[in-house]
């Protein structure tokens, strides 16, 4: 029900939002086997984790300090 009225309303959030991304793959996985709908899921989740690895590489790498 909230699912479908976030779809509505935000849908950009709806599809960048990982608890919905992962709920959404394992619904079609179960009503519809794998398909379209499934990989696209499993490829948003693939594009999100990359995404995130890097801006946390970039964020968390540390400074080189001059040797003593």
């Amino acid at each position: 029900m909230m699912k479908a009225v976030i779809e509505a309303k935000a849908p950009i959030i709806n599809r960048i939002n990982p608890m919905s991304v992962i709920t959404d793959a394992f619904y079609s996985l179960n009503m519809f086997g794998t398909g379209d709908r499934y990989f696209r899921s499993i490829i948003t989740m693939i594009c999100l984790s990359a995404a995130l690895l890097v801006i946390g590489a970039l964020l968390g790498r540390r400074n080189q300090y001059e040797s003593l």
